[in-house]
């Protein structure tokens, strides 16, 4: 009988003795692919400024 249909641990041995026990992984709630991650993140300051003034610009010169 498979093990993927019982669920039930399977034990590995060598000449009698077990050397592990591996258990069927629990199944992960299905998330959404888009907006995972919505509402998770904090603006913290000016996000169109640039970092350094327009004066220092090389192109702009």
């Amino acid at each position: 009988m498979s093990q993927e249909r019982t669920k039930t641990p399977l034990t590995v041995t060598h000449d009698g003795e077990p050397l592990v026990i591996i258990y069927p992984a629990t199944p992960q709630p299905q998330r959404p692919a888009f907006g995972a991650i919505k509402g998770s993140g904090e603006i913290l300051g000016d996000i169109i400024a640039s970092v350094i003034p327009a004066t220092t610009w090389e192109a702009l010169q």
